[in-house]
């Protein structure tokens, strides 16, 4: 719910009229942290703590040994921890860039293709301005066919 939070806070602080709202600015800001750091504690730290331990342990050793799913169960909270690392790759190396370059943070998966591509932003905005951003992908898309 605080990203859900962070990013209506985000992507109302700008308005179409050039108004900009600083206060939504600061609490955007801090509900970004209250994720990372609440993603640390429970996603992190509580989960593999309480849940994976008394499901790998518990349910193999302490509950009914004829019941075979207690296994699987133990792989897909597994497969989700490594999800949720996954995730926290990208969430600290957000902080990270917002801690060293002091830029707002931005959703990056959404609107900037330089994630996908590796082509800086400002380069997509000069290829698209040039007209030659539509011809590659025309090309691409005929290769494909």
């Amino acid at each position: 719910m605080l990203l859900e939070l962070t990013k209506v806070l985000h992507y109302s602080k700008k308005r179409e009229n050039g108004d900009y709202y600083m206060i939504l600015a600061i609490l955007s800001n801090i509900s970004f942290v209250a994720f990372a750091v609440l993603w640390v504690i429970f996603r992190l730290y509580y989960y593999p703590l309480k849940l994976l331990y008394m499901t790998l342990y518990g349910g193999v050793y302490l509950g009914p040994q004829d019941s075979p799913f207690y296994l699987y169960l133990g792989v897909m909270l597994l497969l989700v921890q490594a999800m949720n690392i996954y995730w926290f790759n990208f969430i600290a190396r957000m902080v990270v860039r917002v801690i060293l370059t002091g830029e707002e943070p931005e959703d990056n998966r959404e609107f900037d293709t330089s994630a996908v591509s590796g082509i800086p932003t400002k380069k997509l905005y000069e290829l698209a301005k040039d007209g030659k951003l539509q011809q590659n992908y025309n090309a691409f898309n005929k290769k494909c066919q």
